[in-house]
């Protein structure tokens, strides 16, 4: 089968940088999900290694019908996690990882976590299939903005209607 010929991958990409990233990759193939990859990384290396995914598994701009994903925005304000050093790392990690992905072709959206995490319940990911273990809490928060985004800009379907 020529690649024209198989059916087009709809990519996915949720990301929630900081320093311990998660990264989720949601394939809808008919507007079903198909496949699913997450990966929770040191923020150093997350730039680098979304680099090799995307190179490694969505190189090929025909099978890829649509590229659309959404950053954490990072939201500046008082309280000790948006200021020092670990702000700045994921404020400037959030910029860089929705650069490299609009170089990629993805429309990229920046939502913040308040808007995010009540939609993207334990419940909602565990129905669609892509809840992870407790501990990589920063791949699951990757997967709530990975499937806000399939289902609200995708219109992919919501796994729990």
């Amino acid at each position: 089968m020529d690649v024209t010929d198989a059916p087009k991958v709809h990519s996915v990409i949720g990301v929630d940088p900081g320093p311990s990233t998660g990264i989720a990759f949601l394939d809808y193939v008919e507007g079903k999900l198909a496949g699913a990859m997450h990966i929770q990384i040191d923020g150093k290396s997350a730039v680098a290694c979304l680099e090799a995914i995307l190179y490694r598994y969505y190189n090929n701009p025909e099978a890829i019908e649509l590229r659309l994903a959404q950053v954490e925005a990072f939201v500046t304000g008082q309280s000790a996690g948006t200021k020092g050093e670990d702000a700045e790392v994921t404020r400037q990690l959030a910029f860089n990882i929705a650069e490299r992905l609009q170089m990629w072709g993805y429309s990229v959206q920046l939502r913040k976590k308040a808007d995010v995490s009540s939609w993207g319940s334990d419940k909602r990911l565990k129905a669609a299939g892509v809840l992870r273990p407790p501990e990589n809490r920063h791949a699951n928060d990757a997967s709530r903005h990975a499937l806000f985004c399939a289902v609200h800009d995708a219109h992919k379907p919501d796994p729990l209607r």
